[in-house]
């Protein structure tokens, strides 16, 4: 994690507070560093908000050596907070069938066109 949200949050006194989000259906653009997904009109989209993380109840290198999987320092856990919101989000959506041949098809292959 960039060391951004955690500076800001300390400088302010605010707390960080992770957000996730998953589409129903939608497109998967994999050349993008992030794996942005860009839901399809009309489907349904959960959002999840993890608990706050507060970085002055972290100390001053009280946790310092966690780090995300990539060997990016992420003091507060901000990722895996993140990864949590996420499966939270995918879990809320319902487990129903789209209409249309297209979409049965796409559910059948996990509702997410990669582009």
């Amino acid at each position: 994690m960039a060391p951004g949200a955690l500076a800001v949050a300390r400088a302010t006194g605010g707390v960080v507070v992770p957000v996730a989000s998953a589409s129903a259906a939608g497109w998967v653009l994999q050349r993008a560093w992030d794996r942005y997904e860009l839901p399809r009109p009309f489907t349904r989209v959960a959002v999840a908000l993890g608990a706050p993380l507060d970085p002055l109840a972290l100390g001053d290198g009280a946790a310092e050596s966690r780090s995300t999987a990539r060997g990016v320092p992420d003091p507060l856990g901000i990722g895996a907070a993140i990864d949590a919101a996420r499966q939270r989000a995918e879990a809320a959506l319902p487990a129903r069938a789209p209409h249309g041949a297209r979409d049965r098809d796409a559910l059948a292959s996990g509702s997410r066109r990669v582009v």
